[in-house]
């Protein structure tokens, strides 16, 4: 279950990770006034407004494209400012298969796009 139970995009968050379970262990963070999706430690999709976004990048983008859908957009120092995250066509919501594909060229477009972790051990001098 997300955390704030009462904002109006949790319901949504908890039934996308429900679907999405099945195939990793997904779980969700409040962030920014949405939520971000995360398997193995990287974000592959948020919730925002209603809707959900996935990782996109070179690969996949074209993918979400030819589907015809929308990259998220939101507001930054009052101008609009887009992440490589586009909406999931809503038909495949509720198509376990498609969900899947769609779920598993997000996770792809995370890990190739993950930053590697910094070390915390210090150098010998």
């Amino acid at each position: 279950m997300p955390a704030r139970k009462n904002h109006p995009d949790a319901p949504l968050v908890e039934e996308i990770i429900d679907r999405l379970t099945p195939f990793a262990p997904v779980s969700s963070r409040f962030m920014f006034g949405g939520w971000g999706l995360f398997v193995e430690g990287l974000m592959f999709g948020l919730v925002d407004d209603g809707s959900v976004f996935l990782r996109a990048d070179e690969v996949n983008r074209p993918t979400f494209e030819a589907a015809g859908q929308r990259q998220w957009v939101y507001e930054m120092r009052g101008k609009p400012t887009t992440l490589p995250y586009f909406s999931l066509p809503e038909d495949d919501f509720d198509d376990p298969e498609a969900l899947r594909a769609w779920f598993e060229g997000a996770r792809e477009a995370a890990i190739r796009n993950a930053k590697p972790k910094r070390s915390r051990v210090k150098k010998q001098t």
